[in-house]
């Protein structure tokens, strides 16, 4: 029967051609019953899906069967005493316990017919010759929630289809007790059938079937099943779309009615589904594979949000926005940290000592820095790493704790000797590191390890030179800035590891400026390396007058004391530009602006080293030429 009409809410019949509702009754003043189906009563209600047409009783809330459909037998009468005393036996609305609706109005007989429920066929005997009539509701809340079965009738409700329009349909079947054929014919949305149409190659093949191949019912092998990630797919399914598989007992391709509705038990992402059918089959439905007594999914999504540098927070949002079932927050870390956490520091553990071992027959140049866990001076943690400038691998990473020393300050300093003492440890020789200009990392680098030559990073140097020269706001000056830094740039790497070269190139940009490319003074340099100038070329440059203010500024910068003394320790012109890259991949793991627990701190950075090393060996991208864009080349300055 059709919903159309019909209200939302309250009790109504399902009998083929019967209208009554509940509301609509109460309007009109008229008293009808509606009787629940017994379904907990097998024998019972045998007969009563024979006298009704059906394969299933129907499990959707107010659906009943009215009073119009019984006879005055059906019901229990009770005795009373009238009022002139004499003891009567009146009617109940209370049904007998093997009553069976016989009173039903089909409206292809054309009159209201009365048919005894013992005198019913098999249901594949019912209907004209076996013909498909697929069930598709045109609503909600008429038929039973299923409402995906095929049946041999010619109930009023039904949408009957010809067998010219199943020709090109597999209809699979499942066994009933009268060996009927059951059409299984996935719901699909309009926007869906939308989409579907404007696909060329789309076909009814990729409907859901419930075939004897994918309702295997043994789980006793995937329980003992390694944890991993299944490579199956995986599909967001509905609730209420799910139900209408279950229908029927799939015990074995048993295909027996239900004695009740299905028993849901939801865990996490993941639920389980427990049948029972008339002949007492108890069938148990996972939605994802069993991995040692958990759901896979479970584990694999906590898995997959924290190794890709992603939050439970956002996640659970999601979910909630959208009513999918999710783990709680308590859950979501009780996993990460029983399961994740634990594979994430073995894995690093053996990914570091294969590094170790393929790194020890030389002397390493390494680059290391910290990183905090938060913005400001009031860091919890420090990460220290060292990188290998060679082959520009992450050799080393310490965390520490701020309770492990005195304060913020010292956590560089700290993280720095754990790392150094770790690759002492695997015997692993370190010749150059290469640091910012950290008063103490300076101090324990010359009192403790004296041996490792201690490099400043020249990015630092030039960057903190470049800041000091715009404080001028000199239009002329701000014009050579970037000439400038290019130059101290230029001379680092052309010093040849001579500390005296470095310093006269870097201060012959103050002749260069001038206009003056030939000079008396100097040991190594006396002159520009640029090739003349044609007078055209030096009328077009902004040269500075000694006596300038510009110069004068720019001077006190060049002949810094401090500078001048940094430069003696960056004679093999490295930075630590790596590592800056390799600090942009922690905040996509660990972001500063959220505080984690030390542990999953730690997890995830080194979850950003592995991904770091990972993607070392690939190759830079180039242009069609052969060229590569990004591939930065510090020239002479003039």
């Amino acid at each position: 029967m059709s919903d159309i009409g019909r209200r939302t809410g309250g009790s109504f019949c399902i009998a083929p051609g019967c209208s009554n509702e509940f509301y609509r009754l109460k309007e009109s003043g008229r008293i009808v019953h509606f009787h629940v189906i017994p379904v907990k009563k097998p024998e019972v209600l045998r007969r009563w899906l024979a006298a009704l047409k059906r394969l299933s009783p129907p499990m959707g809330p107010g659906q009943r069967v009215c009073s119009d459909h019984f006879i005055e037998a059906d019901y229990i009468r009770e005795g009373a005493f009238s009022e002139d005393g004499r003891f009567v036996r009146r009617p109940t609305n209370r049904l007998k316990p093997d009553a069976v609706p016989t009173i039903f109005n089909f409206k292809s007989q054309g009159s209201s017919t009365k048919v005894d429920a013992s005198t019913q066929t098999d249901l594949a005997e019912c209907g004209s010759e076996g013909r498909h009539i697929v069930l598709v509701s045109k609503g909600t809340m008429t038929d039973d929630m299923y409402n995906m079965q095929g049946v041999f009738s010619d109930h009023s409700y039904c949408t009957l289809f010809d067998d010219t329009s199943l020709e090109n349909i597999s209809m699979p079947r499942a066994s009933s007790p009268q060996q009927s054929e059951v059409s299984f014919l996935s719901m699909r949305s309009e926007e869906s059938v939308h989409e579907e149409s404007a696909e060329e190659d789309m076909s009814l093949d990729d409907e859901f079937r419930l075939s004897e191949e994918e309702t295997d019912t043994s789980f006793d092998d995937e329980e003992d099943e390694e944890p991993r990630l299944s490579d199956d797919g995986k599909s967001v399914v509905s609730t209420k779309q799910l139900w209408k598989l279950f229908n029927l007992c799939h015990w074995e391709n048993c295909g027996k009615c239900l004695m009740e509705p299905p028993v849901v038990s939801k865990s996490g992402f993941g639920m389980t589904v427990n049948t029972e059918c008339i002949d007492g089959h108890r069938y148990v439905w996972h939605s994802q594979p069993m991995v040692r007594g958990m759901m896979e999914c479970n584990v694999s999504i906590p898995t997959a949000v924290f190794v890709t540098g992603n939050t439970c927070t956002p996640f659970i949002e999601l979910c909630e926005a959208i009513g999918l079932e999710s783990l709680s927050k308590r859950q979501w870390f009780n996993i990460q940290k029983a399961y994740v956490i634990p594979v994430v520091n073995e894995t690093w553990s053996l990914h570091n000592q294969a590094i170790m071992s393929a790194v020890s027959d030389e002397s390493l140049i390494v680059s290391g820095d910290a990183r905090y866990d938060s913005p400001g001076h009031n860091a919890s943690y420090g990460t220290y790493s060292l990188i290998d400038t060679k082959s520009d691998l992450v050799v080393a990473q310490e965390t520490v704790n701020v309770t492990e020393v005195k304060n913020s300050y010292w956590l560089e300093v700290e993280g720095l000797e754990r790392c150094l003492n770790k690759l002492l440890e695997h015997r692993v020789s370190v010749s150059v590191l290469v640091t910012d200009c950290h008063p103490s990392v300076q101090k324990v680098m010359r009192e403790e390890y004296g041996d490792i030559k201690h490099e400043f990073d020249l990015w630092h140097i030039v960057k903190n030179m470049k800041k000091r020269l715009l404080k001028c706001q000199d239009e002329q000056l701000i014009e050579w800035s970037k000439m400038v830094s290019n130059h101290l740039w230029y001379s680092a790497s052309t010093c040849n590891g001579s500390a005296t070269k470095l310093k006269e190139r870097w201060i012959s940009v103050l002749h260069h400026i001038t206009n003056v490319h030939c000079w008396a003074t100097g040991e190594t340099t006396t002159k520009c390396g640029h090739p003349p100038y044609t007078p055209e070329e030096e009328s077009k440059r902004p040269w500075l007058h000694p006596s300038s203010a510009a110069f004068k500024h720019l001077q006190s910068v060049v002949l810094d004391k401090k500078l001048l003394k940094k430069l003696e320790s960056v004679t093999e012109g490295i930075h630590t530009g790596r590592l800056e890259c390799l600090h942009s991949v922690y905040t996509k793991y660990a972001t500063k602006r959220i505080k984690f627990l030390k542990e999953s701190f730690q997890a995830r950075l080194r979850v950003a080293a592995l991904d770091h090393n990972h993607n070392v060996i690939r190759e830079n991208a180039s242009t069609k030429e052969g060229e590569k864009p990004n591939e930065t080349l510090f020239l002479k300055g003039f």
